[in-house]
């Protein structure tokens, strides 16, 4: 049972990944997840908060013995579908309008 928590946790991170490329938001292998998303959030990027957000699910479940339920992962994945599908254009304005 630990185990498949970790393995899912850690397929919902892979997956936050994959929907951050559609961005051209990439994370280099020696920055730690929690690392990552602070540096978007500090850079007012406008996916900071809900990578930073999703990224502390990630770490509770995976490294902090915090249960991962069903709907935990419904949810996670639910906001991963929705960071994939952010329009590249209004990234941009959000980005632009921000100081």
């Amino acid at each position: 049972k630990n185990d498949k928590r970790l393995e899912s946790a850690t397929a919902l991170y892979r997956a936050l990944e994959n929907a951050l490329l559609v961005h051209g938001v990439t994370r280099p292998a020696s920055l730690p997840p929690l690392r990552h998303a602070e540096e978007l959030q500090g850079k007012k990027h406008p996916l900071g908060a809900e990578v930073h957000a999703l990224t502390e699910i990630y770490i509770a479940t995976r490294f902090g013995g915090e249960p991962l339920t069903d709907p935990m992962k419904r949810d996670f994945e639910k906001r991963v579908r929705e960071i994939k599908v952010v329009r590249p254009a209004l990234v941009t304005a959000t980005d632009a309008a921000t100081p």
